[in-house]
């Protein structure tokens, strides 16, 4: 059964191959493409719908309430520190606290020693995060912080 499957195999994959040298080696395959019609008549469509002329504007809708106004004192800022033992990789997550709440930028501090490989934003559940990821690969340990910086939305 195995066998007979792998000459099935075998000779599917040589009739395939045999059939796009054929195409290629006729006179209708050199640099034509069968899709070549095709591509030709969607950029006449094309055309054609850009030479439509517009219409005039409809009417102007209905003005929508005003959104809540935005101030400094609706940001805040998130830290969260992680120990990074010599010789480990350790990642610090800063999450905003309101699942509504918008990441506004974010970053990291690392001790000396620490390699950070990583630091950028994330979507957590339903809250949005920095995080950033380091490696120590000194001899004492070292203190990761990533810092999310969040607008609070009511």
């Amino acid at each position: 059964m195995r066998k007979s499957l792998l000459i099935i195999g075998a000779l599917a994959l040589a009739s395939l191959t045999w059939a796009s040298t054929a195409f290629a080696n006729s006179p209708s395959g050199q640099g034509h493409n069968p899709f070549d019609a095709i591509w030709k008549a969607i950029d006449g469509l094309q055309e054609d719908i850009a030479a439509i002329p517009a219409g005039p504007p409809g009417p102007q809708g209905i003005q929508g309430p005003p959104g809540p106004a935005v101030d400094k004192g609706m940001t805040y800022l998130v830290t969260t520190d992680a120990a990074v033992s010599a010789g480990t990789t350790a990642t610090a997550i800063a999450m905003c606290t309101d699942a509504n709440d918008v990441l506004l930028s974010g970053g990291f501090q690392a001790s000396a020693g620490l390699t950070v490989g990583s630091s950028q934003p994330h979507l957590i559940l339903a809250n949005q995060a920095w995080s950033a990821s380091a490696t120590n690969n000194t001899a004492v340990s070292g203190t990761l912080s990533a810092r999310a910086f969040c607008l609070s939305i009511p």
